[in-house]
């Protein structure tokens, strides 16, 4: 579930972007015909769906890979346990006591568990918005059971207070049971636009969009102006044929309409009418747009998905684009070091050395000075070794348990004080974006672990577990050691 969110969380960034371009080109071409902005929005529609994107020295995307590695908390350091290096034996309690991975130490959170919480949080609000679009369909579906056919798909209800559509395979249209039939034809010609136009379809993907990035404001933004621009196209087209009479009966129908509606229509298969005054504004002001002004728009529109379905790649070749951001990458990876290992050591001169690369993947070292911020009898595990062996009754276990810990205190005790050492980092090309990976290798065969999971598993230390770590190391010791007694 963290990945799912990361990944929609990174998404909703760039497409807050192209958002932000929608909202300006949409008042740019204000006087083009309004279905050219729902070409544009659905430009932000594929930027929220699609999960890769071409490269285009066109794109005006700005390059967020930095903002999403440090969002995934992946620049951290990721080291396998290396044989005979006191430093790094000591940061892995697992080898020694056989336990799990470790936690962050009380009263702190790691990054991993907020990207947790936030998952929470956004699965709980993804369950709401969805829960109330159902609860509203179902809702508005048992009010019109007793709607009455009048022909076709057009039924008329006394609970209807403001025509609609209801449905996505067979949809329905919904009228007021004391509409007028000065009304009637403009209401038709406005609800059939909608069902030509499938806009029952677009509307309830948006909502769906909605839903699944409800976290992100430019989204709410988006679908709000989607649903009015929906409308302004459909009245556009229901009147371009229509004299000016025409049109200012088109309009009191709008504003009837509006002031015999009761309640909002949440449900996001159901069309209330939005931003009415605008609408009667735009539907008397009507004028056939010229051929050049429509062409002309249709440009920007074409511009505008070339711009903005594209990125821009980070400068080139992956080499280049790990050249141009080392010192902020050195930088992150070092503060993250040194978050995670600020209770045993202190992590100085970090530096990123970029070995093997190729077109998708690159080799690197984080390499930086450690120095040893406690001492050995003040680690955790051997606290939690001599405690289990002090408390044993029998003085001959006892005493081979407390020969076991001074073993692991004297070891500890020969491990250098300050080390220099590099450790591995893989740098992959994903797209856009550079995804940071600790190359385990077990056996010969090497898998790849997102950094942001090697770390919590390996390197923050939980004290409680480690000092817990330690007891059932003696007991296991014990238990071997006396098992045929």
């Amino acid at each position: 579930m963290n990945g799912v969110f990361m990944e929609l969380l990174n998404r909703s960034i760039t497409a807050g972007w192209v958002i932000a371009a929608v909202i300006v080109l949409r008042f740019l071409i204000r006087r083009a015909p309004k279905w050219l902005r729902c070409v544009l929005w659905a430009i932000v529609g594929v930027r929220l769906i699609c999960p890769f994107s071409f490269e285009s020295v066109f794109s005006l995307i700005p390059d967020t890979e930095i903002t999403e590695i440090a969002s995934l908390g992946e620049m951290r350091r990721a080291a396998e346990p290396v044989a005979g290096t006191g430093l790094l034996a000591a940061g892995n309690t697992q080898d020694a006591a056989g336990g799990g991975s470790s936690a962050p130490e009380p009263g702190t959170a790691s990054p991993q568990a907020w990207i947790f919480a936030g998952s929470v949080v956004w699965v709980s609000g993804l369950a709401i918005l969805l829960g109330f679009a159902m609860v509203s369909f179902l809702r508005i579906r048992r009010n019109v059971e007793e709607g009455v056919r009048l022909y076709d798909n057009v039924y008329t209800c006394d609970a209807v207070r403001s025509p609609f559509i209801l449905g996505l395979i067979r949809p329905r249209i919904y009228l007021p049971s004391d509409t007028q039939d000065g009304h009637l034809g403009y209401v038709l010609a406005h609800e059939r636009a909608h069902l030509k136009r499938k806009d029952h379809w677009w509307k309830s993907l948006g909502y769906a969009l909605l839903a699944v990035y409800w976290f992100n404001p430019l989204v709410w933004a988006a679908y709000i102006l989607l649903c009015r621009d929906i409308e302004l196209a459909c009245d556009e087209k229901a009147v371009r044929d229509l004299d000016m009479a025409g049109r200012k009966g088109y309009s009191k129908t709008l504003m009837v309409c509006s002031m015999k509606r009761r309640m909002i229509l949440a449900c996001p298969l159901a069309f209330g009418e939005v931003g009415v005054k605008e609408r009667v504004k735009t539907v008397l002001n009507y004028r056939k747009p010229a051929f050049w002004l429509i062409a002309a728009a249709a440009l920007v529109c074409a511009a505008a998905a070339v711009c903005l379905l594209t990125d821009s790649g980070g400068g080139g070749s992956l080499a280049e684009r790990i050249d141009a951001r080392k010192d902020e990458l050195t930088e992150q990876i070092g503060t993250m070091v040194s978050e995670a290992e600020a209770v045993r050591y202190s992590i100085t001169d970090w530096k990123l050395i970029v070995g093997r690369t190729d077109a998708e993947r690159a080799d690197c070292y984080f390499g930086a000075n450690w120095i040893s911020t406690r001492r050995p009898e003040d680690d955790p595990m051997i606290q939690g070794m001599y405690q289990a062996a002090n408390s044993l009754s029998d003085e001959a276990q006892r005493a081979y348990a407390l020969e076991i810990a001074d073993g692991w205190l004297v070891e500890m005790q020969s491990w250098p004080q300050e080390e220099y050492l590099e450790q591995p980092i893989v740098i992959m090309r994903e797209g856009s974006s550079l995804g940071l990976y600790y190359p385990y290798v077990m056996d010969g065969a090497e898998t790849l672990i997102p950094l942001q999971e090697f770390i919590a598993a390996n390197w923050t230390e939980d004290s409680e577990k480690r000092y817990q770590e330690g007891m059932r190391y003696i007991e296991y010791a014990l238990s071997m050691a006396y098992s045929g007694g």
